[in-house]
């Protein structure tokens, strides 16, 4: 489902300007929640390959 294209007019045709449900507040909401999901995923992303790469430098070494 597409909140933006499914949810967002149902909000909209009540709103107040500046309300909660205004489409420029809603549009601020969607883009902090796609920013701070892709964040997340960075995160993962990037302790994931440090781990990696810190196991693979110690492969084959003594006493690593």
């Amino acid at each position: 489902m597409n909140v933006q294209d499914e949810l967002l007019p149902q909000l909209i045709e009540n709103s107040e300007k500046a309300a909660d449900v205004d489409a420029r507040v809603l549009e601020a909401y969607i883009h902090q929640c796609t920013a701070e999901a892709q964040e997340g995923c960075l995160c993962c992303l990037m302790l994931s390959n440090n781990y990696n790469n810190n196991n693979t430098n110690t492969r084959g070494k003594v006493g690593a």
